[in-house]
């Protein structure tokens, strides 16, 4: 189940723990394709998808 807290949002990111509440497969999902309909409205055709070296991270970046 997806959890979207504002405090999640930050200026240049977002934070939040990778678990069943905040940061999984579905609220990355909601987050991937809300900033996809951003770009696209915005004529903006390319994204780079960035991550760290946490647990998790590369196989988030696979979703959507």
């Amino acid at each position: 189940m997806a959890n979207l807290q504002p405090t999640m949002f930050r200026e240049y990111d977002v934070r939040g723990l990778l678990n069943d509440e905040q940061i999984n497969e579905a609220s990355v999902e909601i987050i991937a394709k809300a900033y996809g309909t951003m770009l696209s409205k915005r004529s903006i055709n390319t994204a780079v998808v960035g991550h760290d070296l946490r647990k998790g991270s590369q196989e988030l970046t696979q979703i959507a």
